[in-house]
């Protein structure tokens, strides 16, 4: 590196040698070879405010601010791991749960596949009684469901459902809503649940119905009713009077030539 000729002006002082621009950014010698390699931008050298360091200041004070993208980034997720990872439990490998779908007068037996926690189809259980052809659980399974329990899967995902609490038609805390039940159920009890009405459908639930036996059992006074338009009354009835005992039809459809059904779903 050459020596510049500066001298610091005090008594024996030497040529002083620079090992960069920084040691004196605003000298003749610097401004002067600025212009010469870099003409288009020797201003922004010694501006303290040029046009692109106020853009860059302004972009960080944005930032730090919150503002800008901040309403278009991502929303953050949390994925928790397992406090205890369930014994064969492996990711990415579907499990299997058997269940039974509630329907008017019993229920269908089905088989639940699970990825990662997410109910993701419904088939028929095929180890079920009611899923044997032949006589007894010696014939061979099939396992077949309907269209109603093979779209029972698309309530978990439907995007209209339920995703806050309202009182009022406004939207509400969680702690509020059952700060407002706590004091709706004093009420009733003081009353002994007279002035409240539960409207159901005809679902054979034994979870439902020992929720309806502890209901009844705290407040008596209270009222529960059953609506089924498509109540299957009559068919118990007539199927009691010819046969003398409460029966269900199984019907054995590969065993007929002809059917005639009038008004009967029978598949």
């Amino acid at each position: 590196m050459n020596p510049v000729s500066s001298h610091s002006g005090g008594p024996g002082a030497g040529p002083v040698y620079r090992r960069g621009s920084g040691l004196a950014p605003d000298s003749p010698e610097l401004r002067a070879l600025a212009e010469r390699e870099f003409p288009a931008a020797a201003s922004e050298l010694f501006d303290p405010v040029s046009r692109r360091e106020f853009v860059r200041l302004m972009s960080a004070s944005l930032a730090l601010a919150g503002v800008g993208l901040t309403g278009c980034r991502r929303p953050v997720e949390t994925i928790h791991p397992f406090s205890k990872m369930p014994e064969g439990y492996v990711h990415g490998v579907a499990r299997y749960y058997a269940s039974a779908m509630p329907r008017r007068g019993g229920a269908v037996p089905v088989l639940v596949r699970s990825n990662d926690g997410r109910p993701t189809k419904i088939e028929g259980n095929p180890e079920h009684p009611l899923n044997r052809i032949g006589d007894g659980a010696e014939g061979p399974a099939h396992g077949g469901t309907d269209l109603l329990a093979q779209a029972s899967i698309l309530d978990l995902y439907d995007p209209d459902r339920a995703r806050r609490f309202t009182f009022n038609g406004e939207t509400v805390a969680r702690e509020r809503v059952l700060d407002e039940l706590a004091r709706a159920g004093k009420a009733l009890a003081a009353r002994q649940g007279e002035g409240l009405a539960i409207l159901v459908d005809g679902v054979d639930s034994p979870t439902l119905e020992r929720l309806r036996r502890e209901l009844l059992a705290q407040w008596p006074k209270a009222r529960w009713f059953v609506d089924e338009p498509l109540s299957p009354v009559g068919e118990r009835q007539g199927l009691k009077a010819a046969f003398g005992q409460p029966v269900r039809p199984l019907y054995r459809l590969e065993r007929a030539k002809r059917i005639l059904s009038l008004d009967a779903d029978l598949v």
